[in-house]
């Protein structure tokens, strides 16, 4: 009889209980924010929180606000977004474009960076890094920024890749058809797909996802060569284009 009282006390007890609300901290410029205007809010491997605002980048550690500027190297103060590379670099979008990132607290650009001034004179403009990837930039052409390099990928069966990752230390991209290992210098192509084309790419620790029609194939990077193997979907799976 006890064991039921006490059941009964714990179920009615929890309908007492009240969810906790979230608290919610408003910062401003008397915390240390260099400007009420703030484009995009961006949160680095390390847990620092990077505000990009109309006068400059700041880091926030939780407590304190570190603001960099032109004075410590930024080609504008005028920041939009950041993202973070496979090594660890935060690129940061100015409003005047200048290829820029921020590695170890040092701002790298044009100035003092040989990347830089190589993206800046082929004027490659960035729009997007991939998470666990490298950067991809873009104007009319991908291409891959490497820790010291920029390629510019290409396939006999697609103009830019589908897809490009990073699995063991090895960098590899998608096309429509192949998958190619990048070999610096030079390619070699390491599997071809058994259908004429592949549409979806996603990878995932070690393994490669490819879709073709409504069948999903797991491609696992295991040695020198991937090993495919066709997954069976359910006729109410869902597969997103």
């Amino acid at each position: 009889m006890y064991h039921y009282l006490l059941i009964l006390f714990l179920l009615f007890q929890s309908l007492l209980m009240y969810s906790q609300k979230p608290q919610l901290r408003h910062y401003s410029l008397s915390d240390g924010l260099p400007s009420n205007t703030v484009y995009s809010i961006y949160q680095d491997s390390k847990g620092f929180i990077w505000f990009c605002t109309s006068w400059g980048i700041s880091r926030f550690d939780g407590h304190h606000f570190e603001t960099i500027t032109s004075n410590h190297g930024l080609p504008d103060n005028e920041t939009f977004q950041a993202w973070e590379d496979s090594w660890q670099r935060l690129w940061v979008s100015t409003y005047n474009g200048s290829p820029t990132y921020i590695y170890n607290g040092k701002v790298y650009s044009a100035q003092n960076d040989n990347l830089c001034r190589l993206m800046e004179k082929k004027k490659i403009g960035f729009y997007d890094i991939v998470p666990r990837w490298s950067l991809y930039s873009d104007q009319h052409t991908k291409y891959i920024i490497g820790k010291n390099s920029i390629s510019n990928p290409k396939d006999s069966t697609a103009q830019s890749p589908y897809l490009h990752f990073s699995d063991q230390g090895i960098d590899y991209y998608v096309s429509a058809k192949r998958i190619i290992r990048k070999d610096y210098p030079g390619s070699t192509i390491i599997h071809t797909f058994k259908e004429k084309a592949v549409r979806t790419c996603f990878y995932f620790k070690g393994h490669l996802y490819t879709r073709h029609l409504n069948t999903l194939y797991d491609i696992v990077f295991k040695g020198n060569k991937p090993v495919e193997k066709k997954l069976k979907c359910p006729a109410t799976s869902l597969i997103l284009r």
